[in-house]
């Protein structure tokens, strides 16, 4: 049967968090079916991710796969088609919410957390980047576990492409709480990597924001407060900023680690132990058990002829007796 919604896609480079291909399905074809055809492609590898956003028109599909190849610049790389068509003056990518893809669109299969933040920061990111800094930062951000949440970059973790020096932006993953705060320190952040070739905003390695941090905050309307240890730091974002923000919304990162998977849980066992014997066995289901043997060795003492002759209350004691009680559960 076929699919009637449509979708634009988009391929993330893990490597350097870089949108490298902008591509379309149609209503009426099924995406799965044209992410495997992409690996026949000479460009694709194993360490792309993939996101989607459901359109409901060609048209719609049309123009918006042009408009994201302008605006993340993937002719650059391998969109071939639509290059040099310019941007849009209608829409802004800050509408559009992607979905990682994580195989059968239909069956939306939920993703870890890791990569669903990391799919949202890199929206954010990308947005912050255009308004405030004309798309010329060279970052790439991330959530790591980390204590510090005073927003500075280690400048000795880059990475250089060609021409260009990519900067980790780490943002700590408490942070995730508030897409506020994570907007604050990720603008902090970018602010220093512009100003790492002059060093003019920043001083001891990084930690200390001066009055020219301060300014250039201010210009592009933040408002900043001063702290006695680290200087300047934004305290609150434009309120035209504070709407667009409050579409994105973070997950909170699985306590059990990494890759966000629950703990494994524990086998269903049940322990019996004998009330007179105190022999043990493991099961795992609820069992209603005697010790058979010592059981009926005492019953063989009742026996009158070929006849047991037990009054209710003595069989009911000798079973007690012999009875395996379940004294651990774990379920």
């Amino acid at each position: 049967m076929a699919e009637k919604t449509g979708y634009v896609y988009k391929y993330v480079d893990n490597n350097d968090g870089i949108v490298k291909y902008v591509g379309l399905v149609n209503p009426g074809n099924s995406l799965k079916n044209r992410i495997n055809q992409h690996k026949k492609d000479k460009w694709y590898h194993s360490q792309f991710s993939v996101y989607y956003l459901e359109v409901n028109t060609k048209t719609d599909c049309e123009f918006l796969e042009s408009f994201f190849i302008a605006y993340y610049g993937t002719d650059k790389y391998y969109n071939m088609a639509k290059s040099g068509w310019g941007g849009s003056e209608y829409i802004s990518p800050d509408a559009f919410i992607w979905i990682p893809y994580v195989g059968n669109v239909s069956s939306r299969k939920e993703v870890n957390a890791y990569e669903y933040n990391f799919n949202v920061l890199n929206n954010l990111y990308c947005y912050l980047n255009n308004k405030y800094f004309n798309g010329r930062i060279n970052g790439i951000p991330k959530f790591i576990n980390k204590n510090k949440i005073i927003p500075s970059v280690d400048v000795n973790k880059h990475r250089v492409e060609g021409d260009k020096i990519y900067y980790d932006i780490e943002i700590p993953e408490q942070l995730v709480d508030n897409t506020f705060d994570v907007c604050k320190y990720l603008v902090s952040s970018m602010i220093q990597v512009t100003s790492e070739a002059e060093k003019n905003t920043t001083s001891n390695r990084g930690i200390y924001k001066n009055s020219e941090f301060k300014n250039i905050c201010e210009d592009k309307g933040f408002t900043v407060t001063r702290h006695e240890k680290y200087g300047y730091e934004i305290s609150d974002i434009p309120n035209d900023l504070k709407v667009i923000i409050s579409q994105y919304h973070f997950r909170p990162f699985n306590k059990y680690g990494k890759n966000d998977r629950l703990p494994k849980k524990p086998s269903s066992t049940r322990k019996y132990i004998c009330n007179t014997t105190g022999e043990s066995f493991r099961a795992t289901k609820d069992l209603d058990i005697i010790d058979c043997g010592r059981f009926i060795e005492e019953l063989e003492k009742h026996y009158v002829g070929n006849v047991i002759s037990i009054s209710r209350n003595e069989l009911s004691e000798l079973i007690n007796k012999y009875h395996f009680n379940k004294v651990r559960s774990d379920l």
